[in-house]
């Protein structure tokens, strides 16, 4: 936006940004608030998590305590990590078509999904809530992760196996898609490491090479401004300037 007001106007501004403010901004879902339904819930929330912690509760506890009222929601079971087998997998059903998809997958009970949109009157008691989340639990655990995502992307229903930080270098869509990028480094050889999350058409986003190493760009830098190579390296010997930092025996692979 300020570039484009800068084509616009010809005028610069400045941009301020924090982490804290990107922290809020990357979880949209759960600082969205409508007052006249959340608000209530929010607030007995909040009562309720104080007199936990005057009793005394660990943050464990009350980390299980806050999960069990999000899985409370009348579609918990259709948007959420599930245990299988022998790993994890997430379901994210956001309409009655994939969620009658996950339901007959599993073959459990949930009229409240035979409609266009999710019956929320048509419901049921806490009690019942918790007994169909934990059919639900139960189905999953019958069978492998792999054995789920077959079944489940055959009735199109949107799911995913959940992976360590480790598999994502290897994992099929992220090579596919070009999401790890390799850079050769000066000083340590190979990096891998994530690449743009955007595309564009016309233009090439990303960059191709690696930071710099300490000082790297010193030299140049100083004869631009008129300095000799005899005065740079007495600023070198001298302690003043800061040589390029050279790879250890060993660092590229």
């Amino acid at each position: 936006a300020a570039l484009f007001m800068r084509e616009r106007s010809g005028l610069g501004q400045k941009i301020d940004t924090s982490l804290f403010a990107s922290a809020i901004a990357i979880q949209y879902r759960p600082t969205l608030a409508i007052e006249s339904l959340d608000r209530e819930n929010r607030e007995a929330l909040l009562r309720a998590v104080e007199a936990a912690r005057d009793s005394g509760a660990s943050y464990e506890d009350l980390f299980e305590f806050r999960t069990g009222l999000g899985l409370g929601r009348a579609t918990a079971m259709y948007y959420r990590v599930f245990r299988t087998r022998d790993s994890l997998i997430c379901v994210a059903c956001l309409n009655n078509r994939q969620r009658r998809g996950l339901r007959d997958a599993l073959g459990v009970d949930d009229p409240a999904v035979d409609g266009h949109v999710y019956e929320l009157g048509a419901a049921i008691t806490p009690e019942d809530h918790l007994a169909l989340m934990a059919s639900y639990e139960g189905a999953f655990l019958r069978k492998t992760t792999a054995e789920w995502l077959t079944a489940l992307e055959a009735a199109d229903v949107p799911c995913v196996p959940v992976v360590l930080s480790e598999e994502v270098f290897d994992h099929p869509q992220v090579a596919a898609n070009g999401l790890i990028q390799t850079l050769e480094h000066p000083v340590v050889g190979t990096i891998r490491q994530p690449g743009a999350p955007v595309w564009m058409s016309n233009a090439e986003v990303g960059r191709h090479v690696p930071a710099p190493a300490f000082s790297a760009h010193a030299r140049e830098t100083l004869r631009s401004i008129g300095y000799g190579d005899d005065e740079i390296a007495s600023l070198e010997a001298r302690g003043i300037v800061q040589p390029p930092a050279v790879a250890p025996d060993g660092a590229r692979s």
